[in-house]
């Protein structure tokens, strides 16, 4: 996903692909060993952080934000 938004900034996807990125980061630190899990929700908080700079208002922020509330206490 990454890879899309380097090669097209303005990709039409912008928002879909901020938000998959982020799921994506979630579920790869929820389903990691205890040991790399803290520095994997590390990374899905900066997808977080950057999905919500770029979309305030999106319908797709809830969902994200349920997961940011449980990954800032791990």
């Amino acid at each position: 996903f990454k890879n899309i938004l380097k090669d097209d900034a303005d990709n039409l996807y912008r928002e879909d692909i901020l938000y998959l990125t982020a799921m994506s980061s979630y579920k790869y630190a929820q389903l990691s060993v205890p040991e790399k899990q803290r520095e994997r929700y590390l990374v899905f908080i900066d997808d977080y952080f950057n999905f919500v700079g770029e979309y305030p208002e999106s319908k797709k922020r809830a969902e994200l934000d349920r997961l940011y509330r449980l990954a800032k206490d791990r």
